[in-house]
């Protein structure tokens, strides 16, 4: 696959967040966040089981591929389960405009990761990043800008995106996509509906009320966008992936203005563009 390629499979994996983002939001009012953590990513493992399943048919797979396997999928789902949890429990008191532009530092944190561990960053991926988040104000921020408590878990929620971003790049080199980010899910969910069972109230009358959201974001956000992710992030650079995939916020308001009728103001068209621009000229140059 051509790092083009790549990158479009990217754009797309945001576009599917991006309109997920209206589905969890209006899902805070009717479940747990671990409850729909649990049963979204669950969904998602399931429906990538036939593909795995016709797949493992077709080649011998080592015990150490299913060791690394074992370890990879724990290790990046222990992550995405951090970062979906503080994100989606967050976004109870932060309102989805602040979360989008605090969540979107992970667009910081994956170049300072990668300088951590000794890889070169352009000074360019910096600009284009900061630019980004500049773009992601825009967007996002209509009120005053103050830190709070739902605030600092979005930036943990940033921080465990980027480091989940990371452990893909690490392990995926040597695995299957579509079986990593299947056991990753498999870790999201048991670890969620474990915590679910014994500290939410589960109830069936909003669990069925919630049908459409745990569905969509089930199959399409879970299923398909971070499977996307997992493959694309093989041929694409850790930074250069997050600056692609930040374009969600950007599809969030527009998905917002088209099924919500959410009107765009000024303001948010000018942080679109600043986003667009960010991520066409880190691909440019």
């Amino acid at each position: 696959m051509s790092q083009l390629s790549a990158s479009l499979l990217l754009l797309l994996t945001a576009f599917i967040w991006g309109t997920a983002f209206v589905a969890q939001d209006v899902s805070t009012e009717l479940v747990g966040t671990f409850t729909f953590n649990g049963i979204r990513f669950l969904i998602g493992a399931l429906v990538l089981m036939p593909f795995i399943i016709q797949g493992r048919k077709k080649r011998t797979v080592s015990p150490k591929e299913n060791r690394n396997l074992l370890k990879g999928g724990f290790l990046c789902g222990l992550a995405l389960f951090s970062a979906s949890s503080f994100q989606q429990y967050a976004m109870i008191g932060a309102g989805a405009g602040k979360a989008g532009f605090i969540t979107s530092l992970y667009n910081i944190f994956t170049p300072l990761m990668m300088i951590a561990i000794g890889k070169k960053v352009s000074k360019k991926i910096f600009f284009y990043a900061l630019l980004s988040c500049i773009g992601m104000y825009f967007l996002s921020i209509t009120s005053s800008f103050t830190m709070d408590s739902w605030d600092i878990y979005l930036v943990v929620c940033a921080f465990m995106f980027a480091l989940q971003v990371m452990l893909i790049d690490y392990f995926i080199k040597d695995l299957d996509g579509l079986e990593l980010s299947q056991m990753q899910f498999f870790t999201v969910a048991i670890l969620s509906l474990a915590i679910a069972f014994l500290s939410e109230d589960i109830n069936l009358d909003n669990l069925k009320a919630c049908a459409f959201p745990l569905l969509y974001t089930g199959i399409f956000s879970c299923g398909i966008a971070y499977t996307l992710q997992v493959v694309a992030q093989k041929y694409v650079k850790p930074n250069i992936a997050t600056l692609i995939m930040s374009l969600e916020s950007v599809f969030a308001a527009l998905a917002g203005f088209i099924i919500l009728s959410d009107a765009l103001t000024p303001r948010e068209i000018f942080g679109c563009v600043i986003v667009f621009a960010s991520v066409l000229l880190s691909q440019l140059t």
